[in-house]
């Protein structure tokens, strides 16, 4: 394996363990919310939000994303395209699923 492909390897592979660290947290509701929605309210709409939604779209979130960055890991040390296909397919489904429910989240 050539070094520049072993260090992008890391290198995903470390930001597909963020993610999933910042998943489980937010799928234990503990530490700050990563939504758009949470990040622009104001202090009093974040006092009477319901933070329940929010938690589990950030969590769908960045477990889609460690998904995605752990496949481009794989692809990188294979050196699979099919790898490297279905990482792109998880992203885009993952920007899909964070647009509708972000105009979902608004709607309501």
């Amino acid at each position: 394996m050539e070094t520049p492909l072993l260090i992008t390897a890391l290198f995903t592979f470390l930001i597909s363990v963020a993610a999933f660290v910042i998943a489980y947290f937010q799928a234990k509701e503990k530490g700050p919310v990563f939504t758009n929605t949470y990040i622009y309210a104001t202090k009093k709409e974040r006092e009477e939000m319901d933070k329940k939604p929010e938690y589990r779209l950030a969590k769908i979130v960045f477990m889609m994303v460690g998904i995605a960055f752990l496949l481009i890991t794989a692809g990188c040390i294979t050196n699979w395209i099919v790898l490297f296909i279905a990482a792109v397919a998880v992203l885009v489904s993952t920007l899909v699923y964070a647009v509708v429910q972000a105009i979902r989240s608004e709607g309501k």
